[in-house]
């Protein structure tokens, strides 16, 4: 009986230790910070003074999303894909 409650616990210690998220953080030459949350693909942004922020549409499956900040186009998963909503990609210049 130790021996299952032993493995039972080296099974969950393992599994919490490889399933940490990675936060990947950059900025741009203008000021700005960018960061991605891997696993959940969580965006966070800060802006500048008199910074362009864009929305997605109305019409979009991401409508009131952020689109773009500053330069960096923000692209989301569509409404049929299995993480509808997530973040698919970030592009555009930072230096």
């Amino acid at each position: 009986m130790k021996k299952i409650y032993y493995s039972l616990f080296l099974l969950v210690f393992s599994m919490i230790t490889y399933g940490q998220d990675m936060k990947i953080k950059w900025s741009d030459s203008d000021g700005r910070e960018f960061s991605i949350t891997c696993i959940s693909r969580e965006f966070s942004y800060s802006m500048i003074s008199g910074d362009k922020i864009e929305y997605e549409p109305s019409y979009s499956s991401n409508a009131g999303k952020v689109r773009k900040v500053g330069s960096v186009l923000i692209e989301y998963e569509p409404s049929y894909s299995s993480n509808a909503g997530k973040i698919k990609s970030t592009r555009g210049n930072v230096n």
